[in-house]
């Protein structure tokens, strides 16, 4: 399955924005504060690597070659950078 670069930082930033909510909603509704702060690190902790996936698509259309989380992402022709075709 391949996906389009673009996609997949639009679907990232949506993503993150959810898990940011999330994180917010689970703080309110958790009473206890271990349960709390449990929640909130590992929700923002997966809401961190999304940013640092998504932040490092703009950087891999120079090696030629994009994942996404082990997922191959199609780079469009007119962002290639020095790929031999």
């Amino acid at each position: 399955m391949t996906l389009d670069i673009n996609t997949v930082k639009t679907v990232s930033i949506i993503v993150i924005g959810v898990l940011i909510l999330l994180a917010i909603l689970a703080a309110t509704i958790i009473r206890k504060i271990l349960g709390k702060v449990i929640t909130v690190v590992i929700v923002l902790g997966l809401a961190v690597a999304i940013y640092w996936q998504r932040d490092s698509l703009t950087n891999c259309a120079q090696e030629c070659q994009c994942t996404f989380f082990g997922q191959t992402v199609e780079i469009p022709e007119n962002d290639l950078v020095n790929c031999a075709s």
